[in-house]
Order: structure tokens, then C-alpha cells, then sequence
């Protein structure tokens, strides 16, 4: 082995901090990508919010994924009447999806998914722009479609009643 080789050996073995980075960055942009689907809900159910019919309360979730170790991510409570539903967000380290976010209430749950735009498939070089996030729920779609008042407000109406 030559002291080219060396060099190389060494130099490869360098890559922690760039690791480090890539976490900080997933981890980044994984929070700015939640903060999107608390928006979208909280404007979707904005007609109830200001009616007092729904209250929606903020509270930290503490994650752990194996390549991510340990964070903090925001997430949600919504409060229809004495019935609490919550947003528990599950990590954003999956295979097929960037992120996965569980909305649970008294009577099952739904899973919120972020996959990727259809038409930034292609790309190499993505941001948080590229993402969209999709409700799965039983029975499942073949063609999941982004999340909108309809079945945002179906999604509610089956953690509640079932």
C-alpha cells in the first residue's frame, strides 16, 4: 500500500463531520416539512377553530431513529369537544416514504405520508418543495392522493367515530 492509498484510506475515514451534517440536515428539514402538514391542517380546520368547535395545542414529540440518534419535533393535539385526537409523528428514516406521522383518536388511526412529488421524480438534487403530503388509510388507494379538506375531514370523522 502506497502512501497515495493511505492518504485515501485516511481521508475517507474523515467523512464524520459530513455525516453529522447530513443528519442536522435531514433533521432540518424533516421539522420544516411537519411544520407544513400542521399548517395545512390547522388552515383547513380554521372554519371550526374560530367557532370554537375544534382547539388545536401544540406540544414537543422526542424521537429516536437508528441513523438520526435522538431529537425534538413539534406536533399537535386537536381537541373536538372532550375528544382528543393527536398527530404523533413516527420519524423520517422509512423505506418508500421521507416521513410518516400517525393521527390517532378514540376510535382508530390514519397515517399521514410524505412521498415525492410525481414530478420531481427525476430530480437529484430535492428539497422540502418536492415533498407532498398524502392521507393512507384502510382500504388503501393505489393512487394516493395530497391531503385536502375532504378527506382530511373523512380521516378526522373515522379516528372519532369510527
Amino acid at each position: 500500500m502506497g502512501k497515495k492509498e493511505f492518504g485515501d484510506v485516511v481521508n475517507a475515514h474523515q467523512g464524520g463531520q459530513a455525516i453529522e451534517d447530513f443528519h442536522k440536515e435531514q433533521i432540518h428539514e424533516w421539522r420544516e416539512l411537519l411544520q407544513q402538514l400542521i399548517r395545512t391542517i390547522q388552515q383547513i380546520l380554521e372554519p371550526e377553530i374560530s367557532e370554537e368547535k375544534i382547539n388545536i395545542s401544540s406540544y414537543q414529540v422526542r424521537l429516536q431513529e437508528a441513523a438520526l440518534g435522538v431529537y425534538t419535533v413539534d406536533s399537535i393535539h386537536i381537541d373536538v369537544g372532550n375528544t382528543r385526537v393527536t398527530l404523533e409523528p413516527l420519524g423520517t428514516m422509512f423505506i418508500g416514504t421521507k416521513g410518516r406521522v400517525l393521527m390517532r383518536g378514540p376510535k382508530g388511526s390514519v397515517d399521514f405520508m410524505l412521498l415525492r412529488k410525481e414530478e420531481s421524480r427525476d430530480k437529484e438534487d430535492i428539497g422540502p418543495e418536492d415533498w407532498v403530503w398524502i392521507l393512507w388509510h384502510e382500504p388503501y388507494v393505489s393512487d394516493p392522493v395530497a391531503v385536502t379538506p375532504e378527506n382530511l375531514h373523512e380521516a378526522l370523522t373515522k379516528v372519532l367515530d369510527g
